[in-house]
């Protein structure tokens, strides 16, 4: 046990303890070597069930946290600001649940398969929704229902637009995953292959909301 405390220890040293500082200030500190050290890590110690579940709580704690803060960054916020700074910390949130996925994947394999549980990706947006989205939803429709009702709407104003519905729209899938989508940026996509019909909840608050 004590190995695995001074291992999650250097996991939280070489990496998540950056991607937080990225979260809060937009620094990047990356360094491949220290996310492959920390995967080695985890592969080490994943393939025993009780320190897989560790594993996948410290994961689920980052994550927390991090939508935790964001959320108290922007919850005061109002107008284009609050626009903004929601676009912002989306984006941040998003490479860091990237960068977490990709480093705890072995976990998705070898402990999450068999447990039948929701995978790293889902887990993730499960707790922007709850921590970030949710909570700001109350601010967030008024002033994108009147940026989307203003007249003569610049390109600046438009792609706002067009960021904030993609967000709304991917919220909805029934089996989100989050992929590298060019150098430093990520996209989800819809991973399930299941014909199950989306309720589409996050599309159908907005649509009530703007009717």
């Amino acid at each position: 046990m004590e190995d695995f405390q001074k291992s999650k220890d250097e996991i939280k040293t070489k990496m998540t303890d950056k991607l937080l500082n990225y979260v809060r200030d937009g620094t990047i500190q990356y360094n491949s070597q220290d996310f492959m050290k920390c995967y080695s890590i985890i592969q080490n110690f994943g393939n025993s069930d009780n320190y897989a579940k560790e594993l996948l709580n410290f994961h689920n704690e980052v994550i927390e946290q991090a939508t935790n803060e964001s959320y108290e960054k922007i919850k005061d916020l109002s107008g284009d600001e609050f626009i903004d700074a929601f676009i912002t910390y989306t984006d941040r949130l998003n490479f860091i649940i990237l960068k977490m996925s990709h480093t705890f994947s072995f976990l998705s394999f070898y402990y999450i398969k068999f447990t039948k549980s929701k995978d790293l990706g889902e887990i993730s947006l499960d707790l922007y929704k709850k921590n970030f989205f949710d909570k700001l939803q109350d601010k967030l429709f008024p002033i994108l229902k009147e940026l989307t009702n203003k007249e003569g709407k610049d390109e600046n104003i438009e792609n706002k637009i067009k960021t904030i519905m993609k967000i709304i729209d991917y919220l909805d899938f029934i089996k989100p995953k989050i992929i590298n989508k060019v150098k430093n940026s990520s996209e989800w996509i819809e991973d399930s292959k299941e014909e199950v019909e989306n309720p589409k909840v996050y599309q159908k608050k907005w649509n009530d909301f703007k009717a």
